[in-house]
């Protein structure tokens, strides 16, 4: 694998600091069912829907616009009563040890938010979507979490993007990429250039995101991708951090 010192910036556009690598590497069992971008990807009872890379051979051109994950609309903003929080909720039940999900009002945003708490508590939140940059807006404190891209490159291959701030240099394999991410504590806008990222990271070239995982401890409010780095003002009103 490849490894080598990184610092990574602050809520920014991440993606500048990882070094090309080959895109060889062993093929992904690819899943039987096939879904289709959507304009705006919607939590689905069953879980999230994979995409069958046999399919995909290339992107769509892309339009100036946005595919919400969380919420995953602008009707469905009551975080209790998504699919993705309950199954987060039931399968820490399962889990060894302390670990929760809740929702639970921020006072400082004065909004309701998802609260995980213990090492393997896991938020699963599936999306379809071919845009680019992912935006997470997360509360991190002094505990260590996880965030995870879960996609589909042009060589039929799935791979993941696994960004931790426990993570100090950057790791890369045939399948997977670990990088380091440098968070104050508090609230935190990031946004991950995935499509730069496949790039360096694999040599390839970024189809589409099928579910992002957020896990440890923090805190989470909204997530989407976008293909243009977006002003908060510019955001749909139940995308915003402000207002």
């Amino acid at each position: 694998p490849l490894r080598r010192a990184i610092t990574v910036p602050r809520a920014i556009v991440v993606g500048s600091e990882v070094e090309p690598k080959g895109a060889s590497g062993r093929e992904a069992e690819a899943p039987s069912r096939s879904v289709e971008p959507a304009a705006a990807a919607r939590g689905q009872a069953g879980g999230p829907a994979l995409p069958n890379a046999a399919t995909m051979e290339s992107v769509p051109d892309r339009e100036y616009s946005i595919d919400c994950v969380l919420p995953p609309n602008e009707e469905d903003t009551d975080l209790e009563n998504l699919h993705c929080v309950s199954a987060a909720r039931a399968a820490c039940k399962e889990l060894p040890g302390d670990n929760e999900a809740e929702v639970v009002e921020d006072e400082e945003l004065g909004k309701e938010v998802i609260e995980l708490m213990g090492l393997e508590a896991e938020l699963v939140l599936p999306t379809s979507s071919i845009l680019p940059m992912l935006v997470l807006h997360v509360k991190s404190t002094s505990h260590f979490f996880w965030i995870c891209i879960d996609f589909v490159d042009n060589t039929k291959k799935y791979r993941t993007f696994t960004i931790s701030n426990k993570q100090s240099i950057v790791s890369v394999d045939e399948t997977e990429a670990k990088l380091p991410l440098i968070i104050d504590e508090g609230w935190q806008r990031l946004c991950f250039n995935v499509e730069e990222l496949t790039a360096k990271a694999f040599g390839s070239k970024y189809l589409t995101t099928y579910q992002v995982r957020v896990r440890g401890s923090v805190c989470v409010s909204k997530a989407f991708f976008q293909g243009h780095d977006y002003s908060d003002a510019e955001l749909p009103s139940h995308l915003r951090v402000l207002g």
